[in-house]
Order: structure tokens, then sequence, then C-alpha cells
């Protein structure tokens, strides 16, 4: 009988016995404009503030990407983020998150962003964010692409979208 237990003991074992560990291979990253900076940055476009403007890297084929910012409005009137354009996709759009029909959505967002006199919006995963349509490369990690801002007052300015990774969120403020 002793010799009956050892082919089930060699197969008990083998099935508790860990998988191999496979080497994962590398990212090779695809071309970009510069390099991300590591610090905080900051833009103004008149009485706005642009605050730590980032989006999130995209796969390859990915044609959607989103952006992602802090607009403070340090005037006495309302200002309003009317458009925004950026040579890395066809166009972009205003979106939100919400629950439509008892599914988590994005929903379009019609007239713009306002930003309340001495008060900000903060434009976020999960909630108000601007869509960029028809991306043409990927959006890599590290590195950065403009974005230009134009606001209701006639302020414009080009921001320096930093690139961050899928699966990192900025914090609120620097």
């Amino acid at each position: 009988m002793p010799n009956a237990a050892v082919p089930l003991l060699a197969a008990a074992l083998a099935v508790l016995a860990p998988a191999p560990v496979r080497p994962v291979p590398p990212v090779v990253p695809a071309q970009a404009v510069t390099t991300a900076p590591t610090e905080t940055t900051r833009f103004s476009a008149g009485v706005v503030e642009i605050l730590s403007p980032w989006s999130r890297a995209t796969q390859p084929g990915q044609k959607i990407a989103a952006a992602y910012m802090v607009l403070h409005n340090t005037g006495t009137s309302a200002v309003t983020l009317v458009s925004a354009s950026t040579p890395v996709a066809q166009s972009v759009v205003f979106h939100d998150t919400g629950v439509k029909d008892g599914f988590m959505q994005m929903l379009p967002h019609e007239g713009g962003f306002t930003i309340p006199p001495g008060g900000e919006i903060e434009l976020k995963p999960g909630g108000s964010h601007l869509m960029m349509v028809g991306v043409g490369r990927s959006i890599r990690v590290g590195k950065v692409y403009p974005l230009t801002l134009n606001f209701s007052d006639g302020a414009t300015t080009t921001v320096d979208m930093v690139v961050w990774d899928v699966g990192l969120i900025r914090t609120r403020k620097p």
C-alpha cells in the first residue's frame, strides 16, 4: 500500500505548486511633444487660474481621452469655459458623468463650464471633464501636449496637459 500513496501524493503536490512566473514584456513608449514636469503646473487666462491640468494615458488605437484640471475664478463676475482644442484630437467636448436609466454614463454638458465669481470647478474623473474625440495617436505617460482653453470674457490660453498613468488620480490641488 505505501507504493500506491506515492503517485497520489505527487499529484496533490503538483496541484499545490505555484505556477511559473512569466516576465511581462516592457511597454514601448510612443513619440511625444515634451517630457512632463514633476512640479505643479499653473496657467492663467484673464481672471481664471488653471491648476494642474492633466490627462490619463491612452492605449494604442484608443480614439477618446479626457482632460482634467481645476479652474479658479479670481474675478467678481462669472466666467464660462466655452471651448477647447488640441492638436492631438479632432474635437474637444464638454461632459459630465452621471446616472441615466440606472447606469453610470458620460453625458454631454451644454453651454460650457461656468466658474462662479471667487469660486472654482474641478474637472475630474467621475465628474465633469473635457472629452477629446478623434485622438490621432496614443497619449503616453510622462509626456505633455497642448490644450487651448477659450473663455466667455475673451481670455484664452494654452496649457500643458501632463499625462499620468491610467491608474493614477491627481490630487485636487497642489
